[in-house]
């Protein structure tokens, strides 16, 4: 899971990477033999409908920071691997407006498609980021159904993916997740195994600018996942 990657003169905060740690994340993950999926081919398989490979990875972005573009797309075309974006619909074109990177530049819709031609795929992050558990029912459908609809108009295509905004998301945001269309939606929860009744509570890896290799190694591992599983039933 990443949210911003940054030039090396540039200090890393809480959310984002430089450019060069980013770059040895994926020679590492290239190296050993991991392949870029989208949220569709993660869809399909746990509905049972096609398998992924044998190593999958979709790397994903949350809030759709402008350096997703001028950052790090060069290197994932250059180390062979896609992402999904994760975009808050009505800040596109503007600056993100909450807190850390507050202030920052986010896609633009004509960036967003020059994005999406070249095969970026792009996720709702609701239109405006809250705290849905604190909103009525009518406007966390708007949240979240609304966003799907005005992304697909942007993108051209179906949206498959919703990522809940702060990784919150209860029986009743799942529920309208479904209803709304999209075929997964993703937390912040740590994990990296999934099951077809996990759809819309999908676990991800969470990345940092300290992240190792071993580290890496560690959280790509089935025992990162068990561990992950046993601390959220304590």
């Amino acid at each position: 899971m990443y949210h911003r990657v940054v030039p090396a003169a540039e200090e890393p905060d809480g959310i984002s990477v430089t450019q060069q740690a980013f770059a040895r994340h994926l020679g590492w993950l290239r190296r050993w033999g991991y392949q870029s999926v989208g949220a569709a081919d993660l869809a399909g398989a746990l509905e049972g409908a096609r398998p992924l490979p044998r190593k999958p990875v979709l790397l994903t972005f949350d809030d759709g920071f402008r350096d997703n573009l001028t950052d790090a797309l060069p290197i994932l075309r250059e180390l062979g691997f896609n992402a999904l974006v994760f975009v808050v619909v009505e800040l596109m074109g503007g600056r993100r407006s909450f807190g850390q990177a507050k202030g920052e530049p986010l896609l633009s819709g004509d960036q967003i498609r020059q994005m999406a031609a070249g095969g970026v795929e792009f996720g709702s992050h609701t239109l405006t980021h809250p705290h849905l558990a604190a909103l009525s029912e009518q406007e966390t459908r708007r949240e979240i159904a609304e966003s799907k609809k005005r992304l697909e108009d942007t993108v051209g295509r179906e949206v498959t993916a919703l990522c809940y905004p702060f990784g919150e998301c209860g029986s009743r945001e799942v529920e309208l997740a479904q209803q709304a269309g999209y075929r997964c939606a993703f937390s912040t929860r740590r994990g990296n195994r999934h099951r077809r009744a996990e759809r819309f509570r999908l676990s991800r890896v969470w990345t940092n600018e300290a992240t190792t290799r071993r580290r890496l190694a560690y959280r790509l591992g089935w025992t990162y996942d068990c561990v992950s599983r046993l601390k959220r039933r304590v």
